[in-house]
């Protein structure tokens, strides 16, 4: 890739962005899933992943953000807290690259924001197409920086994600990769008797706040009944037949067990539900091989 400025390596041209593509099929409201983006104000749509051949505008990308406001300053974020990335700190400089779509005329801003309050604004976007809007050269500072859309009134936009990255230009990027880290099965995320409702398991003690997945082995056994067994999922996801991981027990009072991986929310939470009879005497395990992160 050629670069814009001799003194950026081209290691210095990673997507920061998190969660772009995403991991959900459209019309999936990010926020509500803690996927990465986050309404801000009070939105009637919040930040909802949409295939973009369904909303009557022009298909250059697959997929968009769609967000709809009824008021002034309402939109979408994502926030990169310093402390938790390898590259975005305080004193170094920030580009974005987004494409955005307004409905209607109405202005939609482009802001990357700092948490002690410092901006760098790009131009409204108020065109029915979609229009390219860079954030050059925005200085870091405090100890998180933000990227928002939002709108100077209520009305429509969709947005699609292109790049972040370190330095004074943005450019458009591959999405952000993943890096393995073994955990060298250091910890039992569950050991209980699983309950008749999904049960949350917070992996943020045995992660990293960068976490997008983790990777599992998982032990079940039911010494009153056969066939019955535990699953795992996504927090939040709602399809509650079709679960990431089941381990069955067709045998009671014998140990079953299977390696297996599944999504996590932004918050490091995924949930496991184990078998409706609650008298039944059951067991489930599941040890922390090791995790996917943003790299």
């Amino acid at each position: 890739m050629p670069l814009h400025n001799p003194t950026i390596t081209a290691t210095d041209y990673a997507n920061e962005i998190k969660g772009w593509p995403p991991v959900v099929q459209p019309d999936a409201d990010l926020d509500a899933l803690n996927l990465w983006w986050d309404k801000v104000g009070t939105p009637t749509t919040a930040p909802t992943v949409v295939d973009v051949a369904g909303e009557g505008i022009t298909e250059t990308y697959e997929l968009a953000i769609k967000v709809v406001t009824d008021a002034n300053s309402e939109g979408m974020e994502q926030t990169w807290t310093f402390a938790d990335e390898p590259r975005i700190k305080s004193g170094r400089t920030l580009s974005a690259l987004v494409a955005i779509w307004s409905v209607g005329g109405v202005q939609v801003l482009a802001r990357l924001r700092n948490s002690d309050g410092t901006t760098t604004d790009a131009l409204y976007a108020t065109a029915a197409a979609w229009t390219l809007v860079e954030i050059p050269n925005h200085t870091l500072a405090g100890t998180s920086c933000s990227l928002r859309i939002l709108t100077v009134a209520a009305g429509t936009f969709y947005v699609v994600p292109l790049g972040v990255c370190i330095g004074p230009m943005a450019v458009a990027l591959p999405p952000r990769g993943l890096r393995y880290v073994d955990s060298n099965m250091s910890a039992d995320l569950v050991n209980a008797d699983p309950g008749a409702a999904w049960t949350d398991v917070d992996c943020t003690a045995n992660t990293s706040p960068l976490t997008v997945s983790v990777e599992f082995y998982m032990q079940y056994t039911n010494s009153t009944t056969t066939a019955k067994g535990v699953s795992v999922r996504r927090n939040g996801d709602t399809i509650t037949y079709i679960w990431r991981f089941v381990i069955r027990a067709p045998t009671t009072g014998v140990i079953y067990g299977g390696r297996g991986t599944v999504w996590l929310d932004d918050n490091n939470i995924f949930e496991y539900i184990g078998s409706d009879l609650v008298a039944d005497t059951e067991t489930v395990t599941i040890r922390l091989l090791g995790w996917w992160e943003w790299a």
